[in-house]
């Protein structure tokens, strides 16, 4: 599953994984969802809430590694687009993650050039979500085995929440 950065709550459906039978979301390249590569061969998906800023996940922006957002030309040919900074949310803390307990999962990466699509605008503060509540997360991530072109195609998976993550 890769980490997903957008979740928009939604009514209704089971959840699917975000891999192999995930819909495929469509014109992709003029959405804010983007697909980040790292120094170390990572792949994941972050989402533009400024022309150059990207929303991502914590655990993705390390210190040390470079970043690169791919941008998929009108060929679906990737083009690679400098990062100049990354920062993780100062309350993230690794050890919470892999101990499934809540933290701050949330990075920030600055682009050297600003993007054409629109960002996508932040929500207001909300009560956390409730087991049971439905939401739609999109994101990048290999969907046929050993196919490593199927990473290239933004999916989008509905989600059910199944229990309190607890407070951060």
């Amino acid at each position: 599953v890769v980490t997903a950065a957008v979740a928009l709550l939604l009514a209704g459906a089971p959840a699917r994984a975000m891999v192999g039978d995930a819909e495929t979301v469509a014109d992709a390249r003029s959405r804010p969802e983007v697909m980040i590569l790292g120094s170390g061969s990572t792949l994941c998906s972050g989402v533009a809430i400024a022309p150059n800023l990207l929303l991502t996940a914590a655990h993705y922006v390390m210190p040390g590694v470079s970043y690169k957002r791919v941008e998929l030309d009108e060929n679906g040919k990737p083009k690679l687009k400098d990062a100049v900074a990354v920062v993780q949310h100062p309350r993230f803390d690794i050890k919470s993650l892999f101990a499934h307990r809540a933290t701050a999962e949330f990075g920030l990466i600055k682009l050297k050039d600003p993007m054409t699509a629109t960002p996508a605008p932040l929500a207001l503060p909300r009560q956390r979500i409730a087991p049971g509540e439905t939401f739609i997360v999109h994101g990048y991530g290999r969907s046929v085995r050993g196919d490593r072109n199927s990473t290239a195609t933004l999916r989008a998976a509905r989600l059910i929440a199944t229990g309190h993550p607890g407070p951060l």
